[in-house]
């Protein structure tokens, strides 16, 4: 893995398609997402307004870049500020992201993204939210939401809500570092 993290940097430099940010990897992760038999390559590379996600696909030819999404994850300079990459199933990976070290309210943001070739290709099919107040047990929010179902649960201050919307998956070109779901607009 050590060797990965060393050599990956020169590997997709040399694909020209491929325009690195300059401040270095931060994640890696590999899988056959799409199923073709393949590897495929999803990597966050540090940039100057946060993490970009890079996603390559697998083919005999080796990695081919498909996607680059800059900014799209928050990145900052303390540990508790890094976002992180892991596996979630054969067809799906989960981007993680959070502010825990510092201020009063932290919080933790894991979006769920998935190989659904059915709805076009890269989705977000699952968005959790989690914060809480430092110095009142009893504040916070969350928020869960499968956008292939519509299914949310949501908590604020103690109060719990269960429910549905209709489904709503995001194609993965179209996130952005502030978008949620509307189940969660009560942040």
């Amino acid at each position: 893995m050590r060797y990965l993290a060393a050599l990956l940097p020169l590997m997709l430099a040399a694909s020209p398609a491929v325009a690195l940010p300059p401040q270095g990897l931060i994640a890696g992760l590999s899988g056959d997402w799409n199923g073709d038999e393949f590897p495929d390559l999803v990597t966050l590379w540090a940039g100057e307004e946060g993490a970009a996600l890079v996603l390559h696909h697998g083919s005999f030819m080796g990695l081919e870049p498909v996607l680059t999404l800059p900014d799209l994850a928050f990145a900052g300079g303390l540990a508790g500020q890094m976002p992180g990459l892991s596996l979630r199933s054969d067809t799906a990976f989960v981007l993680h992201q959070e502010q825990t070290a510092i201020g009063r309210t932290p919080w933790m943001q894991d979006l769920v993204i998935a190989w659904r070739p059915a709805l076009g290709g890269w989705v977000v099919a699952g968005y959790t939210y989690v914060s809480y107040d430092r110095l009142d047990p009893d504040a916070g929010f969350s928020c869960d939401v499968n956008l292939l179902t519509g299914a949310f649960e949501r908590a604020r201050d103690g109060r719990k809500e269960t429910g549905r919307d209709a489904p709503a998956p995001l194609a993965l070109p179209d996130l952005t570092q502030d978008w949620r779901p509307a189940a969660c607009d009560l942040m």
